[in-house]
Formats: structure tokens, C-alpha cells, sequence
């Protein structure tokens, strides 16, 4: 957003110098000369110091070329303006997915977790119903296996919650490092207003 925003400012000053050209333009040039005092001849008009000087003014009145420039950089700028504008929407847009993003993997992560949960829970009551004589060891590895598979995911949602983290730090510009957490937000929450506002 800062380049695009510096790319209007290049573009203002296009214009800046596509009207300089009606300025006006002065020239003055001056010459001096001192001689010794026994070198003057008034003769030929020659004396001891004498100072030259020339000016000159120019002013361009009409030039379609030079009017014609002023309005290029006109609809250049106001094209550079729309660029920048597509540019910040688009990177607001970025953020709120990036900001959705995260939502979506934190309740991935809730998920992953009760899960793994009510499969501790079924292992344990496998496990009971194996040392009491009630069934064999079948369901007990078969519940551990579940228990395994569980871990694995719960694992995987946490290193995709790292990684949503990630890229809206890097779109909000912030240190990578930066630790954050985003509050949950629900469907009535003003971001959603927002965001429905922006589309």
C-alpha cells in the first residue's frame, strides 16, 4: 500500500512538471572587466572597468503538444488512483481472508482436541472392559490406533493454525515472531458486517 500510494505521488508530480513548461524562463548573463589603469584608450571607448549584461524572457503562451502532456498525466494519475485503490482493496481482502483463515483453524483445532478427548475416553473404558473379562484386546488397539490418528491430526491443525498466524502477520507487516491470538468471533460480530459491506 505505501508503494502504490508513493506511485500517486510520482504521478502528481508528473503533472507538476507537464505544467512547468508554461512557466516563464529568464536568462540573464553578465560580464565584467577590470584593466590596469594604464591600458584603458578612451579613444575606442575602453575603460578602466566596465560591466556587460543581456537578459531574456520566454514565456510559452499555447502548445497542444505541451497542453496535450497535462492531460496525459491527468488520466495517468487518475488511472494511478484506481490502480492504488484495487491495490488497498485487495489487500484488505487479503487480510479478512487471512483473519478468516485463522478463525477456521483455531475451531479445526477445538475439534481435533474434543476428539482426541472422546477417543482417551473410549481407550479407557476398552481398557476397563478388557481387565474385567467383558472383551478382548481387539478394541483396545483398535481405540489406540484411533487415539494415535487423533494426535497426528490435532498435530497437523496446530502447524495449519501456525501458518494462518503467519501469513496475517506478514500482510499486517508485523514481526513473523509476533505471538497473537484473535478473539473467536460469531455471525453477528461486526466483521462479518463488514465484510459483506466490502463485496
Amino acid at each position: 500500500i505505501k508503494v502504490v500510494l508513493k506511485d500517486i505521488e510520482l504521478s502528481e508530480n508528473d503533472i507538476s512538471f507537464a505544467k512547468s513548461q508554461f512557466l516563464p524562463s529568464v536568462n540573464i548573463d553578465l560580464t565584467g572587466m577590470v584593466i590596469d589603469e594604464y591600458r584603458p584608450n578612451p579613444l575606442i571607448g575602453q575603460a578602466q572597468r566596465s560591466i556587460f549584461g543581456t537578459g531574456r524572457a520566454q514565456q510559452l503562451i499555447y502548445s497542444e503538444a505541451a497542453l496535450a502532456q497535462i492531460k496525459i498525466q491527468k488520466i495517468l494519475l487518475e488511472a494511478q488512483n484506481q490502480a492504488s485503490e484495487q491495490e488497498i482493496l485487495d489487500q484488505t481482502i487479503r487480510c479478512f481472508q487471512a483473519y478468516f483463515g485463522i478463525l477456521q483453524a483455531k475451531t479445526n483445532v477445538a475439534i481435533r482436541k474434543e476428539n482426541l478427548g472422546a477417543f482417551d475416553t473410549n481407550l479407557e473404558l476398552a481398557e476397563v472392559r478388557f481387565r474385567t473379562g467383558l472383551q478382548n484386546n481387539a478394541d483396545v488397539y483398535r481405540w489406540q490406533s484411533e487415539v494415535v490418528k487423533a494426535k497426528q491430526a490435532l498435530i497437523e491443525a496446530e502447524a495449519q493454525l501456525i501458518v494462518a498466524k503467519l501469513q496475517l502477520n506478514a500482510l499486517l507487516n508485523n514481526s513473523i515472531q509476533g505471538e497473537f491470538d484473535i478473539l473467536d468471533a460469531t455471525l453477528d460480530d461486526e466483521v462479518f458486517r463488514l465484510f459483506s459491506e466490502s463485496n
